[in-house]
């Protein structure tokens, strides 16, 4: 062979080789140890705990993108990581670091974020992976200690803010409760003195609360059932939104931790919830977030479950002497931890992860960060519940560990089937219907004295009322188990309640003046039914 032919080919290959190298390293490292193009930010990510770790990552444009698909700048092969899962975004005004709608979520300093601004040797975590934004050429920081919970308020809605939030008729007493979302006061109505709680969101509540607190309110007027907390009406005032619902006199099941506890009653427990569960299955609602802190109890002892529509990773945390997080995570499903869709079996598989951790002692998993917690949910078989508690009936351990089968279909097809295996013999099932109001109401029209009885939902508009700042369907009045609800249709002019216009649905008191636009005005009356349930 020619020798220069022969050099030439040699230097063909060397460099073909060097070409797939690069584009190799650049498939898998995502820019690791390439130095940045002009214009582009002296900054680089590196990850301090995880598969990644000791990988530094430059950025070769002003953002870095974060998931488990090959097409991202970092990418994590973990089950935890969603496919786009988080960017890091370098502006003029700083750097910002915002979640992509991930399933499991974004985290800084152990809260989840929709976005956040980093500073250098800001770190935060991904899945299995932390990791620091640190400058070129400098190292990176080590992993610091989990820091404990701020003990002071941080600036957001005050306790005085709170207080000032006036409901209707009632009167505020107590302040009964408070999470790092909302502070939760005990009420009175003024003429029957009944009970009642007010949850107030607070303005620093992590953002996923925010999205769905006014969700769970909707979502409780949607329910009326013997075993759920029952809503009675939300709303703002002053820019502070709230919830008013059932006040219970007795603890939640968190609070009865520690105790001795007799199998039956636990049974019973289960069962009432798993009935509350059913009947909010069959009206298509998922509570998605089934813990200890969300089963309550009234001062005769009977199970409530609450809390719906809140949360999937976050709810009101509770915290640990260590000030580690310790939450939702302990209790999701398998599908749930896995971003997969929903059904009824998901609550199943948490309200199973209940009763375990009432016989055990502790949950099935448990990690030292939420999202070690849900990679077990994924990876591991929990212990058999007998070998932590032997005292526990084989029965029961098998209803128990079937509920908690990964393959959902394996589950039980009903809470109430999963209350039966367990031993329990009165009846579980869906409830049907709403039970009937307490009270029967009536709307008087107050101009021309015309009475409208409220013994079933109705829509008031213009067909009843002939009047041009009515619009043809206004509102709907509706009973809602011992109350009555009145919901705006998205009117025009508005519907108005005491004089204040109503932006979500709204229980109705005794006597309330109600206004269709400024001009049409009703009367909401009501006469209670005796003991007997008959009407004089």
């Amino acid at each position: 062979m020619d020798p220069v032919l022969g050099f030439t080919l040699l230097l063909a290959v060397i460099a073909g080789f060097g070409l797939l190298m690069w584009r190799r390293g650049k498939r898998v490292t995502g820019g690791q140890g390439r130095p940045p193009a002009a214009g582009t930010p002296a900054l680089s990510i590196a990850c301090i705990s995880g598969p990644l770790a000791g990988r530094q990552f430059n950025f070769t444009t002003t953002w870095l993108r974060l998931g488990r698909e090959r097409d991202n700048e970092i990418v994590i092969d973990s089950p935890l990581v969603s496919r786009h899962h988080a960017l890091v975004n370098v502006t003029p005004a700083g750097v910002a670091l915002r979640d992509l709608e991930s399933t499991n979520g974004t985290w800084v300093n152990g809260r989840r974020i929709l976005e956040q601004s980093l500073d250098e040797n800001s770190s935060f975590q991904i899945g299995p992976c932390v990791f620091a934004l640190v400058g070129l050429g400098r190292t990176a920081p080590p992993i610091q200690p989990p820091q404990p919970p701020i003990s002071h308020p941080l600036p957001s809605i005050s306790l005085s803010m709170a207080r000032s939030v006036e409901i209707g008729s009632y009167d505020q007493l107590d302040l009964v409760g408070e999470g790092g979302a909302a502070y939760v006061y005990k009420m009175r109505h003024r003429r029957t003195g009944e009970l009642a709680a007010l949850k107030i969101l607070k303005e620093s509540a992590d953002p996923y609360f925010k999205q769905r607190f006014a969700e769970e309110g909707q979502i409780g007027l949607k329910l009326s059932h013997p075993h759920i907390v029952e809503v009675y009406g939300t709303g703002e005032a002053n820019g502070i939104h709230y919830i008013l619902m059932e006040y219970l006199a007795g603890q939640s099941l968190r609070d009865r931790f520690g105790r001795p506890i007799d199998l039956n009653e636990l049974i019973a427990i289960v069962a009432q919830i798993g009935s509350a569960l059913d009947y909010a299955h069959s009206q298509g609602v998922f509570h998605r977030d089934i813990k200890p802190e969300n089963i309550l109890f009234t001062d005769q002892g009977t199970a409530k479950l609450g809390d719906f529509g809140i949360a999937r990773l976050t709810g009101v945390r509770r915290y640990t002497s260590e000030g580690m997080i310790i939450g939702t995570p302990e209790y999701m499903s398998f599908e749930q931890s896995k971003g997969m869709e929903l059904d009824g079996r998901s609550d199943q598989y948490s309200l199973a992860i209940v009763m375990y951790e009432m016989l055990a002692g502790r949950p099935p998993f448990t990690a030292a960060n939420p999202l070690a917690v849900v990679e077990k949910h994924l990876s591991e078989e929990p212990v058999p519940v007998r070998r932590l508690n032997p005292r526990v009936p084989e029965q029961v351990e098998r209803t128990i560990m079937r509920s908690l089968n990964k393959d959902r279909n394996r589950r039980y097809t009903t809470m109430a089937d999963m209350a039966g295996a367990l031993g329990y013999r009165a009846p579980t099932g869906a409830v049907a219907a709403a039970p009937p109001p307490s009270v029967r109401a009536r709307l008087v029209h107050t101009d021309s004295g015309r009475v409208w009885m409220l013994d079933r939902p109705m829509e008031l508009g213009r067909e009843m009322v002939d009047h041009p700042l009515v619009s043809r369907r206004h509102a709907r009045i509706q009973p809602n188990g011992r109350t009555y609800v009145i919901e705006d249709l998205g009117s025009v002019n508005g519907t108005y309640v005491e004089g204040r216009r109503i932006t979500a649905p709204t229980v109705l008191s005794p006597g309330a003046r109600i206004h269709l636009g400024p001009a049409v005005a009703f009367q909401f009356l009501v006469e209670e039914k005796p003991r007997d349930g008959r009407l004089n």
